[in-house]
């Protein structure tokens, strides 16, 4: 079956960008999976699909970044993330050919930026206000550890509704230097047809001007489960 964690798939994913013109990738990891985490609480840190990615990037011109998924993990989550951040820093992954910077300075992006919602859980540790204000001050810290820190989150961060009922959320979203929605499975039926839901992108755009990154969402398939709600449509699902 298909994979990524074979490095001859990445290298030709990565010939593929080339040719089509995408301009490189970010590299998705669960915290939780980092030492520190519940799945991993002491080191080695598994680097193989790190050293997949940063390599085959440099061969054929990508550019790549490292991107965490901060959901489910526990109440160490700020040393958990700083501490790999030391780690890429101090063995060169960040100073590597063809590692993303902007302004100067390697991208990181973390997904889990989430207010509090009265009678839900928490989706992760990033919905208390002092975590994700002392994780952004770490990246914001000029020296060897600085970062142009893109935060993500819920595709209705821009909701006058949501700005108004979190206010101090909101003030800690506008320090994030970048801010990419999570809008898979966001999408709508206009017409009797399925199609994703771009509707809020210019609110976006006007709401964080200059700091607004959006995330694409063309479809899923679901035949191995027994349906296909989300079909692609050769690009229909996301353009048509």
């Amino acid at each position: 079956l298909f994979s990524n964690n074979n490095y001859r798939t990445v290298l030709r994913h990565c010939a593929w960008m080339t040719r089509y013109g995408t301009d490189g990738l970010f590299l998705g990891t669960f915290a939780t999976y980092l030492p520190g985490g519940f799945y991993n609480p002491t080191p080695p840190r598994n680097n193989r699909m790190m050293n997949y990615v940063r390599d085959p990037a440099a061969s054929t011109g990508r550019s790549w970044a490292m991107a965490y998924d901060v959901s489910g993990t526990n109440s160490n989550l700020l040393n958990i993330i700083k501490n790999d951040w030391k780690y890429l820093v101090d063995n060169g992954y960040t100073s590597s050919p063809g590692y993303l910077h902007q302004n100067g300075v390697p991208v990181i992006e973390i997904w889990g930026f989430y207010p509090r919602v009265a009678g839900s859980p928490d989706k992760s540790q990033l919905a208390d206000l002092a975590v994700a204000n002392e994780l952004i001050d770490f990246f914001h810290q000029p020296g060897p550890y600085q970062a142009y820190f893109i935060g993500s989150g819920p595709w209705w961060f821009s909701e006058p509704a949501t700005i108004s009922a979190n206010p101090d959320w909101y003030t800690m979203i506008q320090r994030l230097d970048a801010f990419m929605p999570w809008n898979p499975g966001h999408m709508g039926n206009p017409g009797g047809v399925i199609k994703a839901a771009t509707n809020t992108w210019q609110r976006d755009i006007n709401t964080y001007p200059n700091k607004w990154i959006p995330t694409i969402f063309p479809g899923f398939s679901d035949l191995n489960r027994g349906g296909n709600v989300r079909p692609r449509r050769r690009g229909a699902f996301l353009w048509g």
